[in-house]
């Protein structure tokens, strides 16, 4: 009887059944990116929504410049204002209403 010897190769490339993002946690560490998963034109029609309604809605300007204030990053203010008006829009079909400036800034306004 002869026994076989097994050999076991350890290669540093992420196996298949290891998700992508596992090898890049090191250099994301500390500062927190926008997460890529899901519908992207859905988030790319919420950006510029964003971009547009923080430049002339003034209850969103009033709102992301608080955000500013309190030491926010530009990039987490943008998010939070995507957010907010992914909210305001759900809000807004649900209830079939038209927009209303008191239920979206209850204390601004």
């Amino acid at each position: 009887m002869t026994r076989s010897s097994v050999t076991i190769q350890i290669t540093p490339e992420p196996s298949p059944s290891t998700p992508s993002w596992m090898g890049e946690v090191a250099a994301l560490r500390g500062r927190a990116q926008m997460d890529r998963h899901g519908r992207g034109g859905l988030r790319q029609l919420l950006y510029m929504c964003a971009l547009v309604s923080m430049r002339w809605d003034p209850h969103m300007r009033t709102w992301a410049q608080q955000l500013k204030a309190r030491g926010k990053p530009n990039k987490v203010v943008l998010v939070a204002v995507m957010r907010k008006l992914a909210h305001i829009i759900y809000g807004v079909w649900k209830h079939a209403s038209e927009y209303d400036a008191h239920l979206a800034f209850p204390a601004a306004v």
